[in-house]
């Protein structure tokens, strides 16, 4: 399986594959999954005194806040809220219809390019996101699992693998397990550290996946990616039984978002690539 990968916040494609490098050359060694890496398009600078935490530049995000996007919510998170649930945390942190933020341009501009992405690769089956990315990469999954409903699209995700992480982002802000009808149908991997001071936002995104395709994995550390020793080890093992669980061949279909003007065509009628 091909996974499409997505860099933190601050990120680039250089700097998030050193990141990924020790787990992608084991399962790379033995042919269990190959990978594609893109960039966000919002250039962004660091904040201070971040300037070498985030590694060389430029640097980029695949969100960007109504405004400058350096100056963005991200910035302000420094302490997270405390409530009874990653959901109420994250109800306080980013509040529906909050102006500043501006959910529903950067959700339709990060859509916009991942959707280029999969247009650009029928091979793409999996998706891989970090910090911001995985809110990105779970925002595209919603917008699937949506479509699916609403077109009768078939999704092209199948699995997904979450480093830390936040919930998909709708037009008014971030979507929240308890107030959706139906969980994300989708094969999942949460790797989430125990220390990571974010930690209430990879749960509300692992809250948002059915419970049975989905699964934890405690990095027993912060906001980073495991890349030594016996944690990597299971975590590649966890990877590789991911990808097991995905059926080798199955549809695809071209994943161009139709215009609202635009007719629904019968599904009996679109020609499906076989990947």
């Amino acid at each position: 399986m091909k996974f499409l990968c997505l860099h933190g916040a601050y990120g680039n494609i250089p700097t998030f594959r050193v990141q990924l490098g020790p787990m992608i050359e084991l399962l790379e060694s033995t042919s269990s999954a190959s990978f594609e890496f893109i960039q966000g398009r919002v250039p962004v600078t660091p904040p201070p005194g971040f300037e070498s935490y985030f590694g060389s530049g430029p640097h980029f995000r695949f969100l960007k806040d109504k405004g400058e996007a350096e100056a963005s919510a991200v910035e302000g998170i420094r302490v997270f809220p405390e409530a009874d649930t990653p959901e109420d945390a994250l109800r306080l942190l980013m509040p529906k219809g909050e102006t500043t933020v501006g959910f529903a341009e950067a959700r339709e501009a990060a859509l916009e390019q991942l959707y280029e992405a999969l247009d650009a690769d029928p091979e793409i089956g999996g998706i891989i996101g970090y910090s911001e990315g995985a809110a990105a990469a779970a925002t595209l999954i919603y917008d699937e699992h949506e479509r699916a409903k609403s077109e009768g699209y078939v999704p092209r995700i199948k699995a997904a693998i979450f480093f830390m992480g936040w919930p998909a982002i709708s037009e008014t802000g971030p979507v929240l397990s308890d107030e959706v009808e139906d969980l994300l149908e989708v094969q999942s991997l949460h790797i989430v550290g125990a220390n990571d001071p974010y930690k209430d936002g990879a749960l509300a995104l692992y809250n948002l996946f059915d419970d049975n395709m989905v699964v934890f994995f405690d990095s027993a550390g912060g906001h980073t990616i495991p890349r030594h020793g016996k944690l990597l080890q299971e975590l590649v093992q966890a990877v590789r039984d991911l990808v097991s669980n995905i059926p080798v061949h199955e549809p695809t279909m071209v994943a161009k978002r139709l215009d609202s003007a635009v007719n629904i065509p019968d599904l009996s009628a679109l020609k499906l690539a076989e990947e």
